[in-house]
């Protein structure tokens, strides 16, 4: 039986902010979804019922979806502070965009909020760095690119 060496090569996904790429030495990239709450139940049950009812609550669900998106990754120690996007304003808004390589799955997050970058202890010539993206009123979307 013939064995194939994992190279990842078929990982090929990308991901940007407000159209600009992130720069390739990422490694990870976590997308943390939480959706709307249900909205909760109501007990309706009248003195003398057989049996419990209840309705749903008309305000509906408390509380509002959310998403961060976490990008983990290496990048050279001259570029660290001087990278261009992640270098970008705090607080800076734009579209995050993340394509899977393999299936071409496409996650949207619209007018997501920069949080900005951490680095952490370097070794040789590489620091590595989290970057991250959230937005308290959606969850984002998934589609098929174009």
């Amino acid at each position: 039986m013939a064995h194939e060496v994992f190279t990842g090569k078929s990982g090929e996904s990308s991901i940007t902010f407000d159209a600009d790429s992130i720069p390739t030495g990422w490694k990870k990239i976590t997308i943390a979804e939480k959706g709307k709450p249900l909205a909760g139940q109501l007990d309706t049950t009248a003195a003398g019922d057989s049996a419990y009812s209840f309705t749903d609550d008309p305000l509906g669900g408390k509380g509002s979806p959310s998403c961060t998106v976490t990008v983990e990754g290496l990048m050279s120690k001259t570029d660290v502070h001087d990278s261009g996007l992640l270098a970008s304003t705090i607080d800076a808004t734009g579209d995050v965009v993340v394509t899977t390589g393999t299936t071409s799955d496409e996650f949207t997050l619209s007018d997501a909020v920069y949080k900005g970058m951490r680095t952490g202890a370097g070794f040789a010539d590489v620091q590595p760095y989290t970057a991250t993206f959230t937005l308290a009123s959606s969850a984002g979307s998934w589609a098929t690119a174009s």
